[in-house]
């Protein structure tokens, strides 16, 4: 059986971002690095979610680094509009939500290739398993009542029928409803969307910047470059020329009211990190990391 993919968000680490791999990846950002912080996900679409609600930079036009090549990514078929009643269903895949008779309210999405075994099945299990749908639809049989089951979507294929599954729990968890579906990704999706939101007006995705008259193809390029010359240059202050400006720079795009004249490198952990003096004599740690990404 072939590997499933996974995504790792990391948002505190070496480097931040998105990652498609644990070893070779995500690995070398966390392992021993203070307080590292990362989650990792089935779906790049829930770990881009994660990475927006959990950035240590909500105010900053943040937007997580893919270290890889998102053109490998696998598409997902689109699916066919919500069926009419002359379709013939016997031969396609078919996404159904099952709906609580009294309240209204959706409480399971799924998808199927034979529509009325389906809904006999569940009507079966609900004598036999006493967790999530199955005890939700116990409780409206316990009443005399029977739940509704609504077709929603058809599909021309399996993977196609999965895909939109997964849309219509989107749907529902942003409605406000609660879906007993078991898998995973399904459980992410609302977790995550019952998550406070924290509301982003970045792009997801890296590209050109320019720094003064430094052009770089990425601010991870940028960020990956300044952060292997603050760990291997020696501590103390930022003398280097070059540096310097670009420092100097950096911290112009951070708006501070008080201009920096002098950066430091100090020795933290396993690696270093960097302090700025102001011109009022007053020192702080630079989180140039958070304001590359708000470079425009």
């Amino acid at each position: 059986m072939a590997k499933k993919i996974r995504f790792y968000a990391v948002i505190h680490g070496r480097h931040t971002g998105i990652f498609d791999r644990w070893d070779g990846g995500a690995r070398a950002s966390v392992d021993h690095f203070p307080e590292a912080e990362h989650r990792s996900f089935r779906s790049l679409e829930l770990a881009e979610e994660w990475y927006r609600q959990n950035t240590r930079s909500p105010r900053s036009n943040h937007s997580p680094v893919y270290h890889f090549n998102t053109d490998t990514i696998e598409r997902r078929p689109t699916a066919k509009a919500q069926p009419e009643l002359h379709d013939d269903l016997s031969k396609q895949y078919l996404v159904y939500i099952i709906i609580d008779p009294e309240t209204e309210e959706p409480f399971y999405v799924g998808e199927t290739g034979n529509f009325p075994r389906r809904q006999q099945a569940h009507i079966r299990s609900a004598n036999t398993r006493t967790k999530r749908a199955a005890a939700k639809i116990a409780q409206i049989l316990e009443k005399g009542q029977m739940p509704l089951f609504k077709a929603v979507e058809i599909c021309e294929s399996k993977d196609a029928a999965l895909a939109a599954e997964t849309q219509w729990i989107k749907r529902c968890v942003e409605k406000g409803h609660t879906v007993w579906n078991r898998i995973r990704e399904h459980r992410e999706i609302q977790e995550l969307h019952h998550a406070p939101k924290i509301q982003m007006d970045s792009i997801i995705g890296d590209g050109p910047i320019q720094l003064g008259p430094y052009p770089y193809t990425s601010r991870f390029e940028l960020k990956t470059k300044l952060y292997s010359y603050i760990s291997n240059a020696p501590s103390g202050r930022v003398t280097h020329p070059v540096a310097l400006e670009k420092l100097e720079l950096i911290w112009a795009t951070s708006k501070q009211k008080k201009s920096a004249p002098e950066f430091w490198i100090v020795p933290e952990g396993v690696g270093a990190s960097l302090y700025v003096v102001r011109t009022d004599r007053t020192a702080s740690s630079f989180d140039y990391m958070a304001v590359i990404d708000r470079i425009p």
